[in-house]
């Protein structure tokens, strides 16, 4: 397999590559402009495959089969990172081991993470592709808010917990708000009071709203 990038931001030309002959895919992987990276599953079932566009870069998944037979991609599958970074480290049976400075456990339904759960820095993570479940190798990335709360309490006196902030507001756990209570005692967050205190506010309100049922009951009564 040959892939070649247009310096003219044209889209990419794929070649299937024989002993035999060289042909153009006429149903090439969607991908981004610049393609980095192509990397086969142990079994050959697989191909990941890491583009680039505009300096984002995304992985996409699809069937060696339907590439090497030329067929659009009847299985696929895309790891988004925006606004951070991912790269493939290996296969491990069906098994993709990638890195990413983005919580990759937490993304949405556009298949992205949020832009708040950016992390300190590229941390591992495992992706099953037949099933779609990623977990991190980290264990501190097993419980993201203790993550962001351990690093909240434990950074450098002119540190700024924007970052944290904002990320244990995404997050919406009440097991945030120890850290920050913990935190609005702290010196060095003293000009940051107002925000901690308003997020403490939010998750506050998240947790004290009546339930579906509680309202139709109160309701009734």
């Amino acid at each position: 397999m040959l892939v070649i990038s247009p310096d003219n931001n044209s889209e990419p030309i794929w070649f299937n590559v024989s002993k035999w002959r060289i042909s153009v895919l006429k149903n090439p992987p969607p991908t981004l402009h610049d393609v980095l990276t192509l990397n086969a599953s142990n079994d050959n079932k697989y191909l990941a495959i890491l583009s680039v566009g505009e300096g984002h870069p995304v992985i996409d998944i699809i069937l060696v089969s339907d590439v090497l037979s030329d067929l659009k991609p009847s299985f696929s599958y895309s790891l988004d990172p925006y606004p951070g970074d991912v790269t493939i480290v290996e296969w491990n049976a069906h098994a993709l081991h990638v890195k990413s400075d983005m919580l990759l456990t937490h993304r949405i339904n556009d298949g992205r993470v949020p832009g708040a759960l950016m992390l300190f820095s590229a941390e591992s993570f495992v992706l099953d592709v037949e099933t779609g479940k990623i977990e991190p190798i980290s264990e501190s990335l097993k419980d993201p808010i203790a993550y962001y709360g351990n690093h909240l309490l434990e950074t450098p006196d002119e540190y700024s917990p924007v970052t944290e902030l904002s990320a244990m507001d995404v997050l919406n756990g009440k097991e945030a708000i120890p850290y920050l209570q913990t935190a609005l005692k702290r010196k060095r967050y003293i000009k940051y009071q107002a925000d901690i205190i308003e997020v403490i506010e939010r998750l506050k309100k998240s947790y004290n709203k009546p339930s579906s049922a509680d309202a139709k009951s109160s309701a009734a009564d």
